[in-house]
């Protein structure tokens, strides 16, 4: 019964069922790290919704991906330069001045990623969306 229901039911059927997500918060691949981080820790979030502004006069938006703090935390750990910034910042007390890995784009940051997100269509059924997941090793789908 239960396999036969994610064979019969669609992305589009849970999306029905559940309304409407509102996005109250997102980011654009111009924003930087810090950016990102201060939006989620003051809304309490661990992933923002990507968008850009489409080119042409009705100034829409189109989604890009999707960032998590695992994304941001990744790419600060791994970021060059940064052991530097850290033991100068140890020693003298005070930042350099140049700089961090804060000020980075988060396009940079969907850049380094392993894992961009999935696009799946509404109308995929439930076992697509559940293959995705456990067997490609996806952790975010659009």
């Amino acid at each position: 019964m239960k396999a036969q229901a994610l064979e019969t039911y669609t992305v589009r059927d849970v999306l029905k069922s559940r309304g409407t997500p509102t996005l109250n918060y997102t980011v654009s691949e111009g924003d930087t790290v810090q950016d990102a981080l201060a939006l989620m820790y003051a809304h309490d979030i661990v992933s923002l919704p990507v968008f850009e502004r489409c080119k042409g006069a009705d100034g829409r938006y189109a989604f890009i991906d999707i960032v998590s703090l695992y994304d941001l935390r990744d790419y600060i750990t791994l970021a060059p330069g940064l052991e530097d910034e850290v033991q100068f910042q140890l020693l003298s007390g005070r930042p350099s001045g140049s700089p961090t890995v804060l000020q980075d784009s988060i396009e940079q940051v969907l850049r380094m990623r392993k894992h961009a997100a999935q696009v799946i269509s509404a109308d995929a059924s439930l076992e697509d969306l559940l293959t995705l997941f456990t067997s490609h090793g996806q952790h975010r789908v659009l």
